[in-house]
């Protein structure tokens, strides 16, 4: 017997689908940084989104699932200007939802990892939205990263 999957697991998985077809808006996507950081998914809610997404990889140097995680996948190019052209069309998907990836652009290949922020009670929040105090997975890295994948029908 199967668990069926809960209501958020439903709605996602729908905007995952969605996410995948090049230009497609995902339903309530504007509304997508405004997702509480402290709404971290938790170990089983990861993998099941993680299914969907078969050539991304969860990574992490923490054995705890909802510390220091993210969502990772290398894209190769035939050449370095393709690989510079799909880093600039992640900026462009970055700056209309106001997340941001670490993007590693090497010769021919793009590694970029998605992840959200965890600010600790009582931290005040640096302008800077890479300093947070460690990382965690929440639906919009999963969601945007099925939009990266997207992306690469664009290069």
């Amino acid at each position: 017997m199967t668990a069926s999957p809960t209501h958020t697991d439903k709605s996602l998985a729908d905007k995952l689908q969605g996410a995948r077809a090049p230009g497609a808006r995902i339903p309530g996507a504007e509304a997508i940084s405004k997702l509480p950081s402290e709404q971290m998914l938790n170990s089983r809610e990861q993998q099941a989104l993680l299914a969907k997404l078969p050539e991304w990889r969860i990574s992490g140097r923490s054995q705890q699932p909802q510390e220091d995680r993210r969502i990772q996948r290398t894209f190769h190019f035939d050449n370095y200007a393709d690989a510079l052209q799909f880093t600039a069309n992640i900026g462009a998907l970055t700056d209309q939802y106001k997340h941001y990836p670490t993007i590693i652009t090497a010769f021919k290949k793009v590694t970029v990892f998605w992840h959200s922020s965890v600010w600790r009670t009582g931290e005040s929040r640096p302008e800077e939205p890479h300093t947070g105090k460690s990382t965690g997975l929440q639906e919009k890295d999963f969601i945007l990263a099925a939009k990266t994948d997207a992306l690469i029908t664009q290069v």
